[in-house]
């Protein structure tokens, strides 16, 4: 899908000259999201968990698409990841987060 996205087109070429950098490659993600593209997406968040497995927003962005696209199983394994990721760092609003999707998710 072709989009003409300024922001999306500026990310992209931030990316161009940081390839590694793990907030543009999430942005990016957020972007796709915000335009419903969730394959494109969760290509992103997972190369931002390919390059840094403690980068929590990825695995909760990812959890929720997978949730979406009915790969419960899958999911629920992104989201308990996500989960202890965030107990290592004691975050206690993103732990409550993740305790939710995975109440979601029965």
């Amino acid at each position: 899908m072709e989009m003409h996205n300024p922001r999306m087109e500026k990310i992209q070429q931030m990316l161009n000259h940081s390839p590694d950098d793990l907030f543009l490659i999430y942005a990016l993600g957020m972007e796709y999201v915000g335009h419903s593209d969730l394959i494109a997406a969760a290509i992103q968040f997972r190369k931002v968990l390919d390059k840094d497995h403690t980068y929590v927003p990825a695995y909760y962005q990812l959890g929720l698409i997978l949730q979406e696209q009915g790969h419960e199983k899958e999911a629920k394994e992104i989201i308990a990841k996500g989960l202890s990721e965030a107990s290592e760092k004691k975050d206690t609003r993103t732990i409550n987060e993740f305790r939710s999707l995975l109440e979601e998710n029965g």
